[in-house]
């Protein structure tokens, strides 16, 4: 199961780049920290958590919104050889009780230099700012869904990588 959900990234990428396309926000230029897996069941989460374990490092799990959400680093990265990216870093939520989610890829980040408002004031586009008010490594985010595809990509300032980096230094560990 865990090879099959990751030979879907390239298509999942392909599909999220040309919905930025169509939207006519560049990324070119932009390095896509991760991927997010959702699942709907927790017997899901626990199931590509083992699977996604054994194809890689746990970078860590905490609870955030009051369920885990575990972030892996993939021993080989998953190569996107059409758009000339990688990605080796992949985010797996538990479902929040009462929200419903299918199963499936979900969203992307892009790290981008720009403040984020500076960076959202180039396109003219439905931003979803909730995400300013985080303390550390806000965010903006596209919703990019169509009637077939919950679809997000998400911007901001520094990698998960490092993030998660910075916040293990900061508890000691």
């Amino acid at each position: 199961m865990s090879l099959e959900i990751l030979n879907q990234v390239p298509e999942f990428v392909d599909l999220l780049l040309s919905r930025l396309h169509e939207f006519n926000i560049p990324v070119d230029g932009l390095f896509m920290d991760h991927v997010c897996y959702r699942v709907e069941t927790e017997q899901e989460y626990l199931d590509v958590y083992v699977a996604l374990k054994q194809l890689g490092k746990i970078l860590v799990e905490e609870i955030v919104g009051g369920r885990p959400i575990a972030t892996f680093k993939l021993h080989q990265p998953i190569e996107i050889s059409k758009h000339g990216r990688k990605v080796d870093v992949i985010e797996l939520p538990m479902p929040k009780e009462n929200s419903f989610y299918a199963t499936g890829w979900e969203h992307a980040e892009f790290v981008t230099e720009l403040p984020l408002q500076d960076f959202a004031k180039q396109y003219p586009v439905d931003w979803d700012y909730s995400g300013m008010k985080k303390n550390f490594n806000a965010d903006i985010r596209i919703d990019l869904s169509n009637e077939n595809k919950r679809l997000n990509v998400k911007f901001h300032n520094m990698p998960l990588e490092k993030v998660i980096e910075i916040e293990q230094r900061n508890k000691g560990l």
